[in-house]
């Protein structure tokens, strides 16, 4: 979801009001498509958050713990080198 709403906000952000001022005539409809992205991504985190809730009701003591620390930002899947390659744009920024 987060790949989702990045993508939706370089389109409202740059590539959008970039196109409109190319041509007046498309404004309205970035506009349109703009106020689309802010409504589905409502209803996504919405979707989202109420599946997550779900989950917990349901989960068993060791589910909910890894479920718990998945939503934290867990790096419990993560390897040296998945570590290592995450580094170097951190680095270089």
């Amino acid at each position: 979801m987060d790949s989702l709403h990045g993508h939706h906000q370089i389109e409202d952000a740059e590539y959008f009001p970039l196109m409109a001022t190319l041509d007046a005539r498309v404004a309205r409809g970035f506009d349109l498509l703009d106020a689309d992205h802010q409504a589905l991504d409502g209803a996504l985190h919405g979707f989202a958050g109420a599946a997550t809730g779900a989950l917990t009701v349901v989960a068993t003591d060791a589910q909910l713990r890894s479920l718990s620390f998945w939503m934290l930002g867990s790096l419990g899947g993560a390897t040296w080198p998945l570590v290592a390659a995450a580094c170097v744009p951190m680095v270089l920024s």
